[in-house]
């Protein structure tokens, strides 16, 4: 098994915490805005609908409004602009606009309702529709409350604050469980030390670990346990000096008050 140093594990953490963050940021800012960026269902009917409005008005179904009165009506309900004309460019009501159109004069290349909407942008693209039984084509830029990605600023900042705040939270447990921990361990230990208790035990997943801290573990058991002999030993080399002191000591206590003579008292 390969033995990293304390060091290297911090080194290969952070390297490797890093690119995870920029890959995780890149990858959930790309499908968020992926998947909010496609005109709603809803709305792509209402366009639809839109669409064959202008087909009935064409056909004559509907000849209660003309063409060009519709295309002002829904201009105005929807503050946006539209228009309907044929692919060769001949305009049947509406008006060209360069600012609306980027200046491009190909404008029947409108986008398909079901093409992504580009959520940086803040001008809303210009959709274009096929009126059904007609060889018209109906341009319309795609009115504001049909955008989609209304909460796409938040989205993108919560993702781009949020989450780097949550990888660094499990980078911090991660460092805290590894170093901080057993640091406190070993505190734990030192204060059990200068209590006197010398029979201490730290984790094996500590003792066990293959690198700079383990080592430090290794060694502070040792440490430890001869300084618990040493102690020992003291105390044992106390006791017998003091046996060897008391037994002196007992005897002449024990002549001195016995009923000795004089003469032996003297000697002692």
């Amino acid at each position: 098994m390969i033995k990293l140093s304390l060091f290297h594990k911090l080194y290969l953490l952070m390297a490797v915490s890093g690119v995870l963050l920029i890959w995780a940021v890149m990858i959930v800012s790309d499908y968020t805005e992926t998947s909010l960026s496609t005109i709603s269902v809803e709305n792509q009917e209402s366009l639809q609908e839109y669409a064959m409005q202008a087909s009935h008005i064409i056909k004559g179904r509907d000849k209660t409004i003309s063409i060009s009165d519709w295309v002002d009506k829904i201009g105005k309900s929807e503050d946006t602009w539209l228009a309907v004309i044929k692919s060769e460019f001949t305009w049947l009501a509406g008006s060209y606009d360069a600012i609306v159109l980027y200046g491009e004069m190909d404008i029947t290349t409108g986008r398909d309702i079901k093409y992504p909407i580009h959520l940086y942008y803040s001008r809303n693209p210009v959709m274009k529709l096929k009126i059904p039984d007609t060889e018209y084509n109906l341009l319309i830029q795609l009115p504001q409350s049909m955008r989609p990605g209304a909460y796409w600023k938040y989205l993108d900042y919560l993702i781009k604050i949020g989450l780097p705040i949550i990888l660094v939270t499990l980078l911090s447990f991660l460092i805290y469980r590894n170093i901080i921990l057993p640091l406190k361990s070993l505190e734990r230990a030192t204060h059990s030390i200068s209590d006197g208790d010398f029979n201490i035990q730290l984790a094996n997943d500590f003792v066990n670990r293959k690198d700079d801290m383990g080592e430090l573990a290794r060694s502070f058991s040792v440490m430890a346990k001869k300084i618990n002999l040493l102690v020992e030993r003291q105390r044992q080399l106390i006791q017998d000096i003091s046996h060897e002191l008391r037994t002196p000591i007992t005897r002449i206590k024990l002549m001195l008050n016995s009923n000795s003579s004089n003469h032996s008292i003297d000697r002692v």
